[in-house]
């Protein structure tokens, strides 16, 4: 039962994730045909509310905001809101709070119905409200009741908390996307959040998350997207009273699909799938792959734990890569959990206390471990209670020959960690850029691996302290690697 359920996990991630990534996209990146059968209305800077909905479906003749092109919007019709270039200061919240008033999500019972919120260009419409007092995120579903938000698609968007930065208070309850249960299956695709004094994309009560999904907001997917600074105290050195919380992506949900995102410079952890014990039983069944996670809690002395944390059932880990992090790489050691599946994953450099780990694989029920890299870590992967855990071929011992280190992870010719590993044909085809795998690595990356074409979409400025080699143009499920230097 057990490994039926990593077969079907892994066919959930291609469909819901990879998949998606693939379908066509123009010039831009912006996908023609994610829906279809619906109407399309159009919003635009220049746009007027006034206009009737049959009016915004002419180009030409948009709406002024996403609320009111929302209400145009048929449950269950696959209808589209097309966002013209611009920057948009409309909270968009399901329930109306403080002084923020709601906008109307239309509710879909699956994904074929689903309502999208899509950029035109693709990471060229730009939601950045104006700070409010007591305001948990810029995008919100907190309804409550029979009727809860469901099925909802952000395509293309950005999401700029950097208004929040400027506040005098660091530690301002603020996060990018929360999603609270008993809403559901809400997906943030190839869009960016930045700069949000919380979390970017969370489902939990923490509010500290670029996105975070609660213990009830099941199936929250984020995809292909850029989620960067973080958190109240980070390494650009915005300062707060609370330095430990910060997080790409908080997920308490159970089906949570992360897939393709790169998620650097937060205060705390990159990737955490955890729901706090008083909160229930933890998640079930997320899945994590392809995920580039890098400098989380790099520069800081908190008490941050990982780069990527797994604190949930039945999850799967794999095809990600992990660079300088703090403590740990990638961690499944909380909540009694069980039967995690980590395979093919590169860690790279995770500094920290003497406790400091690569691949920490806790001291609880069934996991299995296999064909992991893991480099510059101390000790590189740790097993708490062998008898319980599958470790098979991992590479954590010596030089596996990088191209350029942490820099750019790529096996050189003669790397020892290009050969020798489990064969995992019936699971996998293909390396994270793509690359067919005719010998088994151990890493995301097989020894064959080459440089692919730059990703146009990528629109994260450089980091301070980080130099950015444009010369290493890898992609990762349409995420570009920034190949970054210290």
């Amino acid at each position: 039962m057990r490994r039926a359920w990593w077969v079907l996990a892994w066919g959930v991630a291609v469909s819901l994730g990879v998949a998606y990534a693939l379908l066509p996209r123009d010039a831009f990146g912006v996908c023609a045909s994610c829906a279809s059968g619906g109407d399309t209305f159009y919003v635009a800077t220049n746009g007027l509310d006034s206009r009737s909905c049959a009016t915004a479906q002419t180009i030409t003749t948009p709406k002024l905001t996403i609320g009111s092109a929302l209400t145009c919007a048929v449950a269950d019709h696959a209808d589209v809101i097309n966002v013209d270039n611009g920057t948009y200061t409309q909270y968009l919240h399901d329930t109306t709070h403080n002084s923020i008033t709601a906008v109307t999500f239309p509710i879909a019972t699956s994904w074929a119905g689903a309502v999208t919120i899509r950029a035109r260009n693709n990471r060229q419409a730009i939601i950045a409200p104006t700070y409010v007092v007591g305001s948990n995120a810029i995008i919100e579903f907190k309804k409550t009741g029979a009727s809860p938000s469901a099925y909802v698609i952000f395509d293309g968007i950005v999401v700029d908390g950097t208004s929040y930065r400027a506040q005098s208070n660091g530690n301002i309850d603020q996060g990018g996307l929360y999603c609270y249960g008993p809403n559901h299956h809400i997906r943030f695709a190839n869009g960016t959040i930045h700069d949000t004094a919380g979390q970017g994309a969370i489902n939990n009560t923490q509010r500290d998350a670029g996105v975070y999904g609660s213990e009830r907001c099941n199936g929250l997917e984020v995809l292909n997207s850029t989620i960067y600074n973080q958190g109240s105290t980070n390494p650009l050195g915005v300062s707060g009273a609370n330095v430990t919380y910060g997080h790409g992506i908080y997920c308490s949900a159970d089906d949570c699909v992360l897939t393709g995102n790169e998620i650097y410079n937060t205060a705390g952890w990159g990737i955490h799938v955890y729901k706090n014990g008083s909160q229930g039983p933890p998640p079930l069944r997320a899945i994590v792959t392809k995920n580039y996670v890098h400098h989380n809690a790099y520069l800081l002395q908190n008490n941050a734990d990982g780069a990527i944390i797994i604190a949930g059932h039945d999850a799967t880990v794999y095809l990600n890569k992990v660079a300088f992090a703090r403590n740990k790489g990638i961690a499944v050691n909380l909540n009694n959990v069980s039967n995690a599946y980590l395979a093919i994953n590169t860690v790279c450099d995770v500094r920290g206390a003497s406790t400091a780990r690569g691949i920490w694989v806790g001291q609880w029920t069934v996991h299995t471990a296999v064909n992991n890299l893991v480099y510059l870590a101390n000790p590189n992967l740790q097993n708490d209670i062998g008898s319980n855990v599958t470790l098979l071929t991992n590479f954590t011992s010596g030089d596996p020959l990088l191209v350029s280190g942490c820099n750019d992870m790529h096996l050189q010719a003669t790397s020892p960690a290009g050969s020798g590993g489990t064969n995992l044909a019936a699971r996998f085809t293909a390396d994270v850029g793509g690359t067919a795998i005719i010998t088994w690595m151990k890493g995301a990356y097989t020894i064959a691996a080459t440089a692919l074409p730059l990703y146009l979409g990528f629109d994260a400025p450089p980091v301070s302290n980080v130099v950015i080699n444009t010369a290493l143009t890898d992609i990762v499920v349409g995420v570009y690697d920034t190949g970054t230097i210290l």
